[in-house]
């Protein structure tokens, strides 16, 4: 892999619960690492339920090895436009050689993405998504 292939900057995120001081926990999303990755559209699909247009796309998102990188992590991309949320469906070492790791990711259909101080993403149904 050459280091020009890797275009995109992009941070993985990781739910972090803490006390909030009045007896409850807070959920919060916490930046575990950034890193630079190669990211492909492999397949986008849209059906049609109950009157509404589901629309579901699956990428490709290529870096350098690093242990800990699980399925429980969003990889958010701040774009040009519009932030990016991707989640991680599946986790390929490439060849078993620890040298890349494939990710094979969907694109989370979010209009509200709450970081540090939220801890969940809004969906555009209203669903809210918190990795366990």
């Amino acid at each position: 892999m050459r280091a020009g292939d890797l275009k995109d900057y992009v941070a993985f995120k990781s739910v972090a619960e803490a006390e909030d001081g009045l007896g409850g926990i807070t959920t919060t999303w916490s930046t575990t690492f950034s890193d630079w990755v190669a990211i492909w559209q492999l397949s986008a699909t849209e059906t049609v339920k109950n009157m509404a247009v589901n629309a579901e796309m699956t990428h490709r998102v290529r870096m350098r090895y690093r242990s800990g990188v699980t399925h429980k992590m969003v990889i958010y991309r701040d774009g040009e436009h519009f932030p990016r949320a991707l989640e991680i469906k599946s986790i390929i070492n490439t060849e078993e050689r620890n040298r890349t790791l494939d990710l094979i990711c969907n694109e989370l259909d979010v209009s509200l993405l709450l970081l540090e101080g939220g801890g969940f993403l809004l969906t555009e149904g209203g669903d809210r998504i918190i990795l366990e």
